[in-house]
């Protein structure tokens, strides 16, 4: 999937496939993605709510080695999925938050918001506790291309 994907891949996306046609259970996706990772096959962006993923170079070249034991069936699955969920997949990798601690209980909060590979907005607020974090996560997430314009629109009002 990933690599038939023009960009990142939300664990729901992934998941929402492969249950859906019945290809494997959630816990087993879980224990296949970790050691994906750790392997290095796959990349991954977790932030407030939700998990992104990409392929490396060398899950390329796992799956290129791999192929011909993915049926045409399964391929064509795979295709037609990504076009039936792309509104989805494009609004998954537009708007992203992830916070991380400091040291002395700091909080940083990353907010971004993304056009294709573009990026539009990158901000960056330090705040006293996790649950302000969250908070901000959570407004970003719902409401980013309105809190966007209005801090621009401040910005730039005389």
């Amino acid at each position: 999937m990933l690599k038939n994907s023009a960009g990142p891949l939300s664990n729901s996306i992934i998941s929402g496939f492969l249950m859906e046609k019945g290809y494997t259970d959630y816990f087993t996706i879980s224990a296949v993605v970790s050691e994906m990772d750790s392997d290095g096959l796959i990349g991954v962006e977790s932030s407030y709510n939700r998990t992104l993923y990409t392929i490396t170079s060398d899950g390329e070249d796992a799956l290129n080695f791999y192929s011909d034991k993915v049926s045409e069936p399964v391929r064509n699955d795979i295709i037609s999925y990504l076009k039936d969920k792309q509104v989805e997949i494009d609004e998954s990798r537009e708007v992203r938050c992830r916070y991380f601690s400091h040291d002395s209980g700091i909080w940083q909060v990353r907010l971004s918001l993304w056009d294709g590979d573009n990026i539009k907005t990158d901000l960056t607020f330090t705040v006293d506790s996790e649950k302000k974090a969250k908070k901000i996560c959570a407004a970003w997430n719902d409401d980013a291309e309105h809190i966007n314009s209005f801090i621009i629109d401040k910005l730039l009002s005389d």
